[in-house]
């Protein structure tokens, strides 16, 4: 089993898109999702490397060997169509695990890539099971709040990763911009501390190297992953990084094709003085160590 993971707007989703283009393998998206996922996970970016080990162990083991299991049938934000539709068949996470089941009683030789955000706090553990290996991404925190401010989400930090992982005075009354910094700097300083002294089957990658670099730094990732690819992976490469549009569309989750090393520094612009004041004081330190400078 391959994990590919880092926190939300990082990378992810296109690295999982990429990955389609790997010989012999299966993407699973998101099933640790607290609200699309599957039943009964109790946090967002569930954290197996502090507590939760046996829970996300057990996931992990029925994962990989496609048993059956339980998803969510209600989620507070679908309109009444989508509740129906949930309610009587399942959700897009759900539908995914039943087509995979199928696929795997046909064709056993296929390795499973499990493409979750939400499995950030859980590297360590899951790259030292012996049957996996894990690739992390990481983003600058201004990118990814700028990223997260564009999209209206908002953060929850009494369901972040286990019970009082934040003490209460450090979320209660925070703004958003507060609350996104802590839970960056909590994810990377985490997986940027383990990499250092991580073995072959962890690999660190950021995104703006992706961005300046794709087809090498991307081969060069999925090469150390042991995943086999042909030049089919080049061609989507080249055809997602290349493209005349920089920005994503107002209100689009993912947008593949966009000119990469344009996006690196298109933050910058926008960002307002108060939020980078905040995003600096937090995280800054860890962003000096992994970047070099702010």
């Amino acid at each position: 089993m391959i994990v590919l993971t880092g926190m939300h707007r990082s990378g992810t989703t296109f690295i999982g898109e990429a990955a389609l283009n790997c010989k012999n393998i299966s993407i699973f998206h998101e099933p640790f999702n607290r609200v699309y996922g599957m039943s009964d996970i109790p946090y967002d970016y569930l954290a197996g490397d502090y507590c939760y080990e046996t829970e996300v162990l057990n996931y992990l083991n029925s994962i990989e060997n496609r048993h059956s299991l339980s998803f969510q049938r209600h989620a507070p934000r679908d309109d009444l169509k989508k509740k129906i539709a949930r309610y009587i068949v399942g959700g897009k996470t759900e539908r995914q695990w039943y087509v995979e089941r199928y696929r795997h009683m046909l064709r056993k030789d296929r390795e499973i890539i499990l493409k979750d955000p939400f499995l950030s706090l859980s590297t360590k553990l899951i790259s030292n099971r012996p049957s996996s290996k894990v690739g992390f991404i990481v983003r600058h925190p201004g990118a990814v709040w700028m990223s997260i401010k564009n999209m209206n989400w908002s953060m929850d930090l009494s369901k972040f990763a286990c019970d009082r992982f934040f003490e209460d005075e450090l979320y209660i009354g925070a703004s958003e911009v507060e609350k996104f910094s802590l839970v960056w700097n909590a994810i990377n300083e985490h997986n940027y501390r383990y990499s250092l002294i991580a073995k072959d089957n962890y690999q660190f990658i950021t995104h703006e190297d992706m961005c300046l670099n794709p087809l090498d730094v991307i081969l060069n990732f999925f090469e150390s992953l042991g995943l086999s690819f042909d030049s089919s992976l080049e061609e989507f490469v080249i055809a997602s990084t290349s493209g005349s549009q920089v920005e994503k569309i107002p209100g689009k989750l993912h947008q593949m094709k966009r000119n990469s090393s344009s996006m690196v520094n298109s933050w910058r612009d926008k960002i307002s003085f108060e939020d980078e004041c905040v995003i600096k004081e937090i995280c800054g330190s860890l962003v000096e160590d992994i970047y070099g400078k702010w």
